[in-house]
């Protein structure tokens, strides 16, 4: 019944594999919450005077308007203590760790002051791994968020679709960049409608918390009000004991995956692709491209004739 390449949080026996977890009554309800829905809100998680702090910091490296750039910024954990200490609450990590059974890995930061008004989208489009399902995200209203400044918006039970990729969408492998991306959005947009899902608009208290699984759809509403704020801050989060990856990058047909080496926030570790706890063995295939083998796999080609290792790799280069 357990799986060991499924995170049980997803897993088709969820009920029956939370009737043996120990876990307290309110625990329950966010992993129940969790797999119905992909999503949950944590009200109120985050002190008012926390957040403060990291508000007078953020304040002076951002524009006064909206229009101008940049919205965002990535990674400030690296240069601003009160980013990094908020992507790794011990009280979020003991969240993640109870929905994935594996130990979180924080792995980029982005700040916003204004509303993105991203388009809808699944985080798997950027970032993914290998067994699927370990990434999530996790978003901090830093102040109060609703339709006037541009809230977060999301299709509950979304993430339980088909994980799509470019070349779902017909877009070849190595036009695998953000030209071709207003196309998976516009696919994005075609799915919600005729499938009729239902948006929900993330009106937010500062200090809210919502914790979401990488395949749930969602955006950024329009700012109704320019001139209003939009604090807040998203951190990623793989799980150990993966293959990383950008789909975007990646020919998801051949498995000849773009690789992602990225450093853990929280500890300053150096994070590689593994599998079964080992560092997988990889193949390039160009410049950015590899595709890689188990353990076992990886043996036998050891043991194997030179002129056929040749053969095999010239087969999958120019498989494309």
């Amino acid at each position: 019944m357990k799986s060991n390449t499924i995170p049980w949080i997803n897993s088709p026996f969820f009920k029956q594999l939370l009737s043996t977890k120990d876990l307290t009554a309110e625990q329950r309800d966010i992993a129940t919450k969790y797999n119905n829905d992909g999503y949950v809100l944590l009200e109120g998680f985050i002190e008012t005077d926390r957040i403060d702090s990291l508000l007078a910091e953020l304040g002076p490296i951002f524009p006064n308007d909206i229009d101008e750039e940049p919205r965002r910024h990535q990674d400030l954990w690296k240069s601003i203590e009160c980013v990094k200490s908020l992507a790794t609450d011990s009280e979020i990590f003991e969240i993640l760790k109870m929905l994935y059974d594996r130990e979180p890995v924080p792995f980029q930061t982005l700040n916003f002051k204004y509303g993105t008004e991203q388009a809808t989208h699944s985080d798997t489009i950027h970032f993914n791994c290998l067994p699927k399902g370990y990434m999530s995200g996790v978003w901090v209203a830093l102040e109060d968020i609703n339709e006037e400044n541009g809230g977060l918006y999301y299709y509950p039970g979304s993430h339980k679709l088909q994980e799509y990729n470019y070349q779902d969408i017909d877009i070849p492998i190595e036009e695998g960049d953000y030209e071709q991306y207003p196309k998976y959005e516009r696919f994005v947009d075609d799915l919600t409608n005729v499938l009729s899902l239902q948006r929900i608009v993330g009106n937010m208290k500062k200090g809210d918390v919502f914790i979401w699984s990488a395949n749930l759809l969602h955006g950024g509403l329009a700012v109704q009000n320019r001139s209003r704020t939009r604090w807040s801050q998203v951190t990623h989060y793989y799980f150990e004991d993966c293959i990383y990856f950008t789909p975007m990058r990646s020919n998801m047909y051949t498995g000849e995956l773009f690789l992602r080496e990225f450093q853990n926030l929280k500890t300053g570790q150096r994070i590689v692709s593994k599998a079964n706890g080992k560092q997988i063995k990889k193949f390039p295939t160009n410049k950015s491209r590899y595709f890689f083998l188990q353990e076992v796999s990886y043996k036998i080609l050891q043991n194997t004739p030179i002129r056929d290792v040749i053969k095999i790799f010239f087969t999958r280069l120019f498989k494309n």
